[in-house]
């Protein structure tokens, strides 16, 4: 099936009433040209008639021409309540068919490039493209049949002038498609010149840029980087649109040769009798809508070509299957004591030729705290990317209680895990709503939402309600400090009803000793959670049961600190290299 008629039949599918009758309006807009000259030529016939006192039927199509020219002045504010009709039908589908695909769609496409550019181009705006598509394909319809209703009215009249009108159509969509397309290519070669030259813009306008540009004394080299910068985009604009204008003018010079053609045409015909005075003054006055349409549809073909492309990537999108997981059966989990275990783990990202983990095995109780720490690249930020499911091992399992994680239901999956990343959400709802995404179904416990927040913070405990708005999104609103933020996201992740929770470095913007006091908060807590924390500082892994140091790209020794620190290898090495942080 052609993007056309699947555009057309999802449109239409989804919101038949108004599809249809836009349909059927851009169908009658077809007819209007033809039928407004054929109704002049009626009128001013039957007033002649009139005047020479036969018999006339001049009050009908006096009515049939007020009617025709009414509904011309009236089309453009019936498509635009149409087509609002149709965005909200059509956006309330698409949303609901975005949705499901963003939230169900593996983790590892948000790091895809190539798929991020494609949520980039389909926009925010997904409906409207492909509204805009949908009424396109009905105006470049009814434009060319608009078109070809006049060629017949020509032909009728002479064959030559009937070819001559197709040939000044032809010739006219090539020149204005040509025209825009200079200036497309244009604008896309200038596109990073331009990104370039507005950055250079936003460090002579920044206040944190400019001050230190001021300090260095450098205000002059950065000005003179965009005068240059300006200076070519300006050059390459106006050569662009020179040779665009040929284009232009050249479509200017074959209209105002039609002009005189028509014009030439309908006087000799009406000397010689050819046509009567009603069809010439019709004609006549239809000179102008005659290149009006004309140029419609090379402009339709336009906005068509970009809306077509943006519409083949939103339904590539929405109808990409991904492979359905084999769902291992529930009762073979059991709800009491649950172990983490990975089973010589592999992983290498997609797209790439090196592993970031190499045979990786380790088991985690869920009545114990456990740290993994290691240095930058070392792995341990990917572990938690596998064991939250967002990528799937290159080699090896991820078991709990025995199961593969990908064979677990994904509602029964979240009673296991649950996480605080380093770029956690700060939601700008209330207070409650805020916490309680972690757990929506306690999200009205007050007690307990309470209860979690006061022993988390502690110190730093939130003395407004729970109800209170939090950033600007809300008049009301306030503020939160990084910290409050952070308490915010662990909170959430205490509320979860999980056996295990994943602190992926939430708190690495604090100091350490910040750090220090919201883990130690964070494990009174969740005494009754096994709890995984990943942090580069040491001083904050020495609350674990136990630690995991990775080390070029596998685990380097597992132990307590003590148990480490005696060993004096590299997690020995390690925290005394960060002792003098704390000195």
């Amino acid at each position: 099936m052609t993007i056309e008629w699947k555009t057309l039949h999802y449109i239409v599918s989804k919101s038949p009433k108004w599809a249809l009758g836009k349909m059927f309006c851009q169908l009658l807009y077809s007819l209007i040209p033809a039928l407004t000259i054929l109704t002049t030529q009626k009128v001013v016939n039957q007033l002649l008639l009139l005047i020479d006192g036969a018999p006339q039927k001049l009050p009908i199509y006096s009515l049939l021409l007020i009617g025709l020219t009414f509904l011309s002045s009236i089309r453009f504010s019936i498509d635009r309540f149409l087509d609002c009709e149709l965005e909200m039908k059509i956006n309330k589908a698409l949303s609901r068919g975005m949705v499901t695909r963003l939230a169900n769609m593996p983790y590892q496409n948000l790091e895809n490039e190539d798929f991020m550019n494609q949520i980039t181009q389909i926009g925010m705006k997904a409906h409207k493209t492909a509204v805009d598509y949908f009424n396109g394909i009905l105006c470049l319809t009814s434009n060319v049949l608009a078109n070809a209703a006049l060629v017949v009215i020509f032909m009728k009249i002479s064959h030559l002038f009937g070819f001559l009108y197709i040939f000044f159509i032809v010739f006219l969509v090539f020149c204005n498609v040509k025209m825009t397309n200079e200036l497309n290519q244009m604008y896309d070669v200038q596109t990073s010149e331009e990104r370039k030259l507005s950055y250079l813009s936003s460090l002579l306008s920044e206040k944190n840029s400019l001050a230190e540009l001021r300090v260095f004394d450098a205000l002059k080299y950065i000005k003179e980087l965009w005068r240059k910068s300006n200076k070519k985009v300006l050059q390459d604009r106006l050569i662009g649109t020179l040779n665009a204008q040929k284009f232009k003018g050249l479509s200017y010079l074959l209209y105002t040769i039609w002009i005189g053609l028509f014009m030439g045409f309908l006087l000799e015909n009406l000397r010689e009798q050819k046509i009567d005075f009603g069809l010439f003054l019709a004609l006549f006055s239809s000179i102008g809508s005659t290149f009006v349409f004309t140029k419609a549809i090379s402009d339709t073909i336009l906005s068509n070509a970009k809306n077509r492309f943006k519409t083949m990537l939103l339904f590539d999108f929405l109808e990409k299957q991904e492979p359905v997981e084999k769902m291992h059966r529930q009762d073979a989990l059991a709800l009491g004591n649950a172990t983490i275990e990975f089973r010589h783990v592999s992983f290498r990202y997609p797209g790439t030729d090196q592993n970031i983990l190499e045979n990786i095995s380790f088991c985690i109780q869920s009545d114990e705290n456990v740290a993994i720490v290691g240095g930058n690249g070392s792995g341990k930020s990917t572990m938690i990317k596998l064991l939250c499911r967002l990528y799937k091992p290159t080699e090896g399992q991820i078991l709990i209680n025995g199961c593969d994680i990908w064979e677990i239901p994904l509602d029964l999956f979240r009673e296991y895990i649950s996480a605080v990343f380093q770029d956690y959400g700060k939601y700008q709802f209330t207070l409650r709503e805020a916490i309680g995404l972690g757990n929506v179904e306690a999200m009205w416990e007050d007690r307990t939402v309470e209860k979690v927040l006061r022993n988390l913070t502690k110190d730093d405990y939130f003395e407004f309600g729970l109800d209170q708005s939090l950033g600007k999104l809300a008049e009301d609103g306030i503020g939160l400090s990084g910290g409050q933020w952070q308490n915010l996201a662990i909170a959430r992740a205490c509320l979860a009803a999980s056996k295990f929770t994943v602190l992926d470095e939430p708190t690495a913007s604090l100091d350490p000793f910040a750090e220090s006091r919201i883990y130690r908060n964070f494990l009174d807590v969740s005494k009754n959670k096994g709890t995984i924390i990943i942090s580069h500082r040491l001083a904050s892994a020495r609350i674990a049961d136990r630690i995991i140091v990775l080390a070029n790209r596998s685990i380097n020794d597992i132990g307590c600190h003590g148990d480490l620190m005696d060993r004096n290898g590299l997690y020995a090495k390690m925290f005394a290299s960060q002792q003098s942080w704390y000195a």
